[in-house]
């Protein structure tokens, strides 16, 4: 198939970084040929890309890349059929990256929508009743080996550590604990208006992003996984912890 023949994917920059979202485009791009990747980092850049999708030709667009403009959005829904993938409301994010108002606003000018989990579906479909065409499309888990772990003390954070995803309070549990508990938080330490709430320490060691094989090696000796998320719209990391055997302790907040 020619590149001029794939459907366009919006996507925003930084793919590569390991966070779930990236990872679920990435695993579109390369399960659906039919797709092309179009990196956008600007309204520039999005009205370009829009006006290049021939008259009524299908676009997919990651909710990053389309809900911040969606007077864009409204321009190219009367000529083309743009179909917006979400992963997050921008209005959950931490902190948060718009008003509610414009990702609600760009739920009306799609010809579809599609969610990754049912938590998710039913949010958009309160905030857009009008919506005619939402599909969920769930991530996948690859196969993987069981954790060696026999203890009962080694607990581990997938993710960006960040206020949302409530690391701070797995570390603070830890400390006040006595004994061997640890906790090991794998992920970007995101830039919030005052940290993410998590100091590392004897007990609480923060590694940064992981490649998949450091990260393999964290799942080997891990004893439980937590996830405290005050908003998640499905937690993969959840999914990937029941792969290895690993048992997770998780806030009660979308998906989870």
């Amino acid at each position: 198939m020619s590149a001029a023949a794939r459907v366009p994917f919006l996507v925003p920059a930084g793919l590569a970084a390991p966070t779930g979202g990236n990872r679920y485009d990435q695993r579109l791009l390369a399960g659906l040929p039919q797709l092309r990747a179009v990196t956008v980092t600007a309204p520039a850049e999005l009205a370009a890309a829009l006006a290049a999708v021939p008259d009524g030709g299908v676009v997919l667009l990651d909710g990053l890349v389309a809900t911040p403009h969606p007077a864009l959005l409204a321009a190219a829904a009367a000529r083309v059929r743009p179909v917006l993938l979400v992963h997050l409301l921008r209005a959950d994010d931490d902190p948060p990256a718009g008003v509610l108002a414009d990702e609600v606003a760009a739920l009306r000018h799609v010809a579809a929508v599609i969610a990754t989990s049912t938590s998710s579906a039913a949010r958009l479909r309160a905030l857009s009743p009008g919506l005619t065409s939402l599909a969920v499309a769930e991530p996948g888990t690859d196969p993987a080996p069981a954790s060696r772990a026999r203890g009962a003390h080694r607990l581990l954070s997938v993710g960006s550590v960040t206020p949302r995803k409530g690391q701070h309070l797995a570390a603070a549990a830890v400390e006040a604990l006595a004994g061997p508990w640890s906790l090991r938080c794998a992920g970007t330490v995101a830039p919030t208006p005052g940290g993410a709430g998590v100091a590392a320490s004897e007990r609480v060691r923060l590694l940064g992003p992981l490649d998949a094989r450091e990260l393999a090696e964290e799942w080997a000796r891990t004893d439980l996984h937590v996830l405290l998320s005050s908003a998640e719209p499905y937690g993969m990391a959840v999914a990937e912890a029941l792969a290895r055997g690993v048992p997770s302790l998780v806030a009660r907040a979308g998906e989870l």
